[in-house]
């Protein structure tokens, strides 16, 4: 319906929007750079909302951990990757999303930058 409105002139088509992400190539070994995000959902049958934390290693995409837990901080997080150092070893480089608990905000509410 919306497109032959679209065609018949009588509705105006919203500008396109740019690239959602950069296309980047991956790591070329295992451990160079490992990806970490927690995916909030309903993960059983009842009201609660848990996090999923997973880290993963961008070359492989071999799932290093993953952890249910009520929350996604700062410690849930920090005992991700204890986990991964002691069955992995060291790795170079961590990818994160902009969850807060990775972002120093000095005033609530206020934006985070790149150097905070």
């Amino acid at each position: 319906m919306k497109q032959a409105l679209q065609s018949a002139g009588l509705v105006k088509r919203k500008a396109r929007r740019g690239v959602h992400r950069k296309r980047r190539e991956r790591r070329p070994l295992p451990g160079m750079m490992l990806h970490i995000d927690g995916s909030e959902h309903r993960w059983f049958q009842d009201e609660r909302k848990h996090d999923l934390i997973v880290i993963l290693d961008d070359a492989t995409s071999e799932i290093y951990y993953a952890q249910l837990a009520e929350e996604e901080t700062t410690a849930t997080v920090m005992a991700g990757l204890r986990a991964v150092i002691e069955q992995k070893g060291l790795f170079c480089s961590l990818y994160s999303d902009r969850g807060a608990h990775f972002w120093l905000t000095p005033k609530s509410g206020a934006r985070t930058g790149k150097t905070n």
